[in-house]
């Protein structure tokens, strides 16, 4: 199963809404360092079924991959709450997806990277 233009083009407007709202803003690990986030739709199987991963990469300035690579999974967690939260509750995403006939119960992980720039 491929992941739709439809799906792609749902979670890149989540990224321009996601920056326009400041949901990242309150994190004080990356508040002055944050440039951007893209979510990335893929599908992945485990156990025979099918399921969905969002990922948040979170573009940083005046840090090396390096300082970024070592930020505490604690804040990692939080980044993906707040995104999965925010999308769920202030945006609908999961009435978005039923519009596009996925099965939002599929959707089940949110891991976070961050990539300098």
């Amino acid at each position: 199963m491929e992941i739709s233009e439809e799906l792609k083009e749902l979670f890149f407007g989540y990224e321009d809404s996601l920056q326009e709202k400041s949901v990242l803003y309150g994190i004080p690990e990356i508040d002055d360092i944050f440039a951007g986030v893209f979510l990335n739709p893929e599908f992945y199987d485990e156990d025979g079924s099918r399921f969905m991963k969002v990922s948040i990469t979170i573009e940083c300035h005046t840090k090396s991959q390096e300082e970024l690579d070592e930020i505490d999974d604690d804040i990692k967690e939080e980044i993906s709450d707040l995104v999965n939260d925010y999308l769920t509750g202030s945006c609908d995403l999961y009435g978005e997806l039923r519009k596009l006939n996925f099965d939002p119960e599929l959707l089940n992980w949110w891991p976070v990277n961050f990539s300098a720039v």
